[in-house]
């Protein structure tokens, strides 16, 4: 769900852009089937996803969901976080976020024959509706809990999740501000 930070983190390198964003979607020896750079971008993701499920900020940040929707607490965490990327864009990248969010959906179209099938939908989707650009906005992210529920029936709770997220927003900033750089610090060290 928190695309926008793998693409960021994936650097300026294209196959590891590709491998770290339809990684959720390469299970097991699947990955066999990519090129080593690829399959690189792919442990990066998974590494990422490590990192993040271990971070006290982000635990601290789940806790602030978890009473009202349980376990789809880690994967809200995850976009609100995108959501704060994208809101602070300007202090991590020099370039603006529409401009490169439109540069990684034509990378990513380069390699349509090699996504996984489930990615193969996914990625239509992703680029018409401009997730990456529209996680930075609160209209974006309430959309994207909004998605969720379509996708996923057992999350009935959209506007509750807005809520919450209104209700904590300073808090949640603060944890991503702490948690941030220790992930893009921790990338570079694994690279």
């Amino acid at each position: 769900m928190n695309f926008l930070a793998h693409a960021y983190l994936s650097g300026d390198d294209p196959d590891i852009l590709a491998g770290n964003i339809m990684a959720d979607f390469v299970k097991g020896k699947a990955i066999s089937a990519y090129s080593p750079a690829i399959q690189k971008g792919i442990y990066m993701h998974r590494k990422i996803d490590l990192f993040t499920d271990t971070h006290p900020a982000v635990k601290e940040c789940r806790k602030l969901f978890y009473p009202a929707i349980r376990h789809y607490a880690m994967v809200i965490v995850d976009v609100v976080f995108d959501h704060f990327l994208g809101k602070n864009w300007k202090h991590y990248h020099p370039q603006p976020l529409p401009e490169y969010t439109q540069q990684v959906y034509e990378l990513l179209a380069g390699y349509e024959p090699l996504f996984p099938e489930r990615f193969r939908f996914v990625f239509p989707r992703m680029r018409a509706h401009d997730w990456l650009l529209s996680y930075a906005s609160e209209e974006g992210l309430s959309g994207s809990f909004y998605g969720l529920s379509h996708r996923s029936p057992a999350f009935t709770f959209p506007q509750e999740t807005m809520e919450l997220f209104r209700l904590h927003s300073i808090r949640l900033e603060h944890h991503f501000m702490q948690f941030f750089p220790e992930l893009v610090a921790h990338c570079q060290e694994t690279e």
